[in-house]
């Protein structure tokens, strides 16, 4: 290997591109000559989201997915050992890397061009490079699975049924307050954070920005939903989510952690696919993930009648995506569109590595 030191810094900031709930980027990795410990950090999502740091993990998986397939193109072979004994407290997975001729497909370029793009998508057919991507992840990520929906119909009903969620958020005063603390409101901001749900990124018209501004008070998100904005609001993400060429719906087929990770890993895969194929992709997952914490007993506030809402709508999204093998763990939607109007910063690299002594 030429320059190991150079290589593992490239697969590194690949590895940071990946997607992150509110671009929390919930990683850090130790590096020691030719091996890279990946760790999850703790408390970067918001916790309603994150039952058992999954929606962590799965964001964890992704950004390994990206140093896996960065590194074959530096010319490297990656060794992912997950959850390794030497690893300590909140490690992931081990990665060593060696030297490797690479003779597979080349994903590096679409690993910085993927972005999220809340933008409506055009109609065309799944292309078939999206498929073989997903049935090839799919072999290297047991537990793991993916279901394509493509039907206008089920696309609108999952559509609908996801945008309870923005009811939920809106709606209730254990949500709210937490969600808007993350938002980045303008350039500057979102420059010096480098982190949190940029509100450029939202694709909003200028009514609809004042209106989200004044959700972020008390008194905004009182008066709003006084008048049933929150309906309003829930319609017409659902409008959204139903302008998708196609729906991918991710399945865990079992309650493991190490389940999660590799999911992300397919998510990520099928996302850069896409990518390569002139498409978007904008992630789905506030349903799902509000799920498992309410199922775990872990939001107690939420009121018993919003948390029925809610399970009927996990339930309506299961039934249209052919109820997959497993638990539904998020939804991506795909499609081509104009390019997004913004994208959210990284993190410098330095503030996401140390270097590790055994």
């Amino acid at each position: 290997m030429a320059n190991i030191q150079e290589i593992l810094r490239e697969v590194l900031r690949a590895g940071c591109q990946a997607p992150s709930g509110d671009n929390s980027q919930p990683w850090k990795f130790g590096v020691q000559g030719n091996v890279v410990w990946v760790y999850v950090i703790p408390g970067t999502d918001l916790p309603f989201y994150n039952y058992r740091l999954r929606g962590s993990l799965v964001a964890l998986g992704a950004a390994i997915e990206n140093m896996v397939l960065a590194a074959a193109h530096l010319g490297a072979a990656a060794k992912v050992e997950y959850y390794p004994a030497d690893g300590g407290e909140h490690c992931v997975a081990k990665i060593e890397f060696s030297p490797e001729i690479s003779t597979g497909a080349d994903w590096f370029d679409a690993i910085y061009a993927r972005a999220t793009n809340r933008h409506p998508y055009d109609n065309a057919p799944l292309p078939d490079a999206i498929r073989a991507a997903a049935k090839e992840s799919q072999r290297e990520n047991p537990g793991a699975s993916v279901l394509f929906l493509e039907d206008p119909i089920k696309i609108r009903e999952v559509a609908f049924a996801s945008s309870w969620n923005e009811r939920t958020v809106l709606e209730s005063e254990n949500i709210r307050p937490e969600f808007f603390q993350h938002a980045v409101w303008s350039q500057e901001e979102e420059l010096q954070k480098r982190t949190g749900l940029y509100v450029k990124t939202l694709e909003m018209n200028l009514v609809a920005r004042l209106v989200f501004r004044a959700y972020s008070t008390r008194l905004g998100s009182k008066f709003f939903n006084t008048i049933g904005f929150s309906r309003i609001i829930a319609r017409e993400n659902a409008k959204l989510y139903s302008a998708s060429a196609a729906i991918a719906a991710f399945f865990a087929e079992d309650d493991e952690d190490i389940t999660y990770v590799r999911l992300g890993r397919l998510f990520e895969r099928v996302w850069l696919a896409a990518t390569k194929e002139g498409w978007w992709g904008h992630p789905v997952t506030g349903v799902p993930f509000l799920m498992q914490g309410i199922r775990a007993g872990l939001l107690p506030w939420l009121p018993e009648s919003r948390k029925k809402e809610l399970e009927t709508a996990y339930s309506r999204i299961h039934a249209a995506t052919g109820n997959g093998s497993g638990r539904l763990v998020g939804l991506l939607r795909l499609g081509p569109a104009p390019a997004p109007s913004a994208r959210s910063s990284r993190f410098p690299l330095e503030a996401r590595i140390f270097e590790r002594n055994i």
